[in-house]
């Protein structure tokens, strides 16, 4: 459906999962898709934890789901912060805190733990504060984005680990990779989205300039500036950009034709109805390729590209810079 007046078209989305039985009610403490398009979810089921409390170490049940089926099932004890992100890590699971912290002593808080899918600890490695988001390859790399605290705060004169705004790591969470903007592009001051489409093709949207990067094999390649600030989401397919999000608010959808120059065409703005008819809200939402994985009420929803372009639309789109 289109509305002419507003420019808006409107896509509805069915269930890819329905985990409301599964869930019961709990809202995730993590969300997240992997290189192989498996769906994770970390609950915190710590007992008798006082609501807005912290009672370390605590206790996680991580869910994993694949072509519809549970495939993990596993309670997690003893983990030593609050968990924001979750990825596989070849066979085994990374979870990781947003944060990281200096000791008195200098020593940096670990804020990255490697478990079995038993739920067994394997090891612990820093990856650095401020951290923006997750996402891991199918060769065991770790990319993180970071947000501003993690690209300028600083402790007693130390350079932030996050200072380049996106970093690689191997598996051991030896340091890779540091992004470096190209000529006449801004820095990273805080990366507002990324994607980590394959082991060898990454994106990057961020402030300041909001430019669109794409990396592969871990070099710049093309730049787009598009006209849209302050998005918190991007699917990727070489020819289009899918945007979640501006400042207008977390739930529009912005499609982008990308062309070789540089240049930027709009071709649709969208939102999302659920199988109910009703405005699908989106609580988490998780970037992986071409498509935006959506946490709504207990249920998980794929938005993909095709579904955006397939979208009725104006008849003529705007050329943009």
């Amino acid at each position: 459906m289109f509305d002419a007046q507003r420019g808006v078209s409107t896509v509805a989305l069915t269930p890819i999962l329905d985990l409301r039985h599964a869930l019961a009610g709990a809202e995730p403490n993590a969300f997240g898709v992997g290189p192989d398009r498996a769906v994770y979810i970390v609950l915190d089921v710590t007992p008798n934890r006082p609501v807005g409390a912290d009672k370390l170490p605590l206790v996680y049940r991580v869910l994993g789901y694949a072509d519809a089926e549970c495939r993990l099932d596993v309670v997690i004890t003893g983990v030593p912060f609050v968990v924001h992100f979750v990825q596989p890590l070849g066979e085994y699971l990374l979870l990781t805190c947003s944060q990281s912290t200096y000791q008195p002593d200098g020593v940096a808080e670990g804020n990255a733990r490697v478990y079995t899918r038993d739920g067994e600890f394997v090891r612990a490695f820093v990856l650095g504060d401020g951290i923006e988001d997750v996402q891991t390859t199918n060769t065991g790399d770790i990319w993180t984005s970071y947000f501003d605290e993690g690209v300028l705060r600083s402790f007693n004169g130390r350079t932030p680990i996050g200072e380049t705004g996106l970093v690689a790591w191997n598996s051991d969470g030896g340091k890779s990779y540091a992004y470096d903007a190209p000529v006449g592009v801004h820095s990273i001051l805080d990366c507002y989205a990324f994607n980590v489409a394959s082991k060898d093709d990454v994106w990057l949207y961020y402030y300041t300039g909001f430019p669109l990067v794409r990396l592969q094999h871990r070099r710049p390649i093309a730049v787009w500036h598009l006209p849209l600030h302050y998005s918190q989401g991007v699917a990727v397919n070489g020819r289009y950009a899918l945007f979640r999000g501006g400042p207008d608010g977390p739930d529009k959808y912005r499609l982008f034709e990308l062309g070789a120059d540089g240049k930027v065409m709009r071709r649709a703005t969208l939102t999302l109805n659920d199988e109910d008819g009703e405005p699908l809200v989106a609580r988490r939402v998780a970037a992986r390729a071409d498509t935006l994985t959506i946490f709504s009420r207990g249920r998980i929803y794929a938005l993909r590209i095709d579904d955006a372009v397939a979208a009725p639309r104006p008849l003529r789109a705007r050329r943009e810079r």
